[in-house]
């Protein structure tokens, strides 16, 4: 088997080759020299819209640079698991300061992805759909968000990066705004990064057990269930009429959908990040496979 190509690598190799700098890169690109830089520490992946381009500067074909392996995308269009060389790996991000807050940018699992982005005129109808989730569902104080763009622009990259993170954490101290800004995200740029389906659902005040229960403290349990429940709902995912099979149901639906449908769930307001682990476990075992993503916050990291 051929040693598989890591873009990061071949990136920094074929620069230094040339003896350029990254805001050479940059400047050849159109693009901030900060996202050349974000490249080739493996945080983040270019859009597809710069594959091309990447190519085109560099004098390289697009699976000489590692931007996409013919290898990765046999197996994930077959379905096939994923190798020893493609299990999901997790890099550490330094956190980005804000005014008299801490707010973490996220911890990311890179798993190899190929993605259709829908056209233009797809994309009204898809943005019309996202908005009603998030009218209905998100519950927001917009007035919480202050010099916050350039961060919203590096969680943007995540979105758009097939090969980025398909769980993106935003954690922080309460009060910082992580519901907000999970909002604008959602509402900026999930429709042009292609996700055609969102779901959003909240734990607010809520503990999450090992058995997978919520608890809502002085009032009564609420079941994992019914938070799947609530994103069947929003992706439209049809669910049998036995409760006991739902988690099973959502799996199956979120299985079977087109090739090009791709799904955006939020889990606003979880505690901890071992609350954010049981998310995972409960809904990560179904974003493998294809290129959906996974939008958590959380208080602790």
């Amino acid at each position: 088997m051929n040693k598989r190509v890591h873009f990061h690598e071949q990136l920094r190799l074929e620069r230094k080759r040339r003896g350029w700098s990254q805001e050479k890169v940059a400047q050849l690109l159109d693009i901030d020299p900060k996202t050349v830089g974000r490249w080739e520490r493996n945080e983040t992946f270019p859009t597809l819209q710069l594959h091309s381009e990447l190519s085109r500067i560099f004098g390289k074909s697009v699976e000489e640079l590692g931007l996409f392996s013919e290898e990765n995308s046999t197996s994930l269009e077959s379905g096939l698991p994923l190798s020893s060389e493609q299990e999901p790996e997790v890099s550490q991000v330094p956190h980005t300061q804000l005014p008299e807050k801490r707010l973490f940018p996220p911890f990311m699992r890179t798993i190899q992805h190929q993605v259709t982005v829908p056209s233009p005129s797809q994309n009204a109808h898809i943005e019309e759909r996202i908005q009603v989730v998030l009218r209905n569902n998100a519950i927001v104080d917009h007035t919480q968000l202050f010099g916050v763009d350039g961060f919203i622009e590096k969680v943007k990259d995540d979105l758009f990066a097939p090969q980025a993170g398909w769980v993106i954490s935003l954690f922080g101290e309460g009060g910082l705004g992580k519901t907000a800004l999970a909002y604008e995200i959602v509402a900026r740029y999930a429709a042009a990064a292609g996700f055609t389906r969102v779901g959003w659902v909240s734990a607010k005040t809520l503990q999450l057990l090992p058995d997978g229960a919520l608890l809502r403290y002085g009032s009564a349990e609420l079941q994992w269930i019914d938070l799947i429940k609530k994103l069947a709902n929003q992706l439209d995912i049809g669910l049998g009429d036995n409760s006991s099979g739902w988690i099973s149901d959502f799996q199956h639906g979120i299985r079977s959908l087109p090739s090009e449908e791709r799904c955006l769930l939020v889990v606003d307001n979880l505690e901890t990040m071992d609350d954010v682990n049981e998310a995972i476990q409960y809904l990560g075992s179904n974003f493998i496979v294809k290129p959906h993503k996974l939008l958590v916050t959380t208080r602790q990291a």
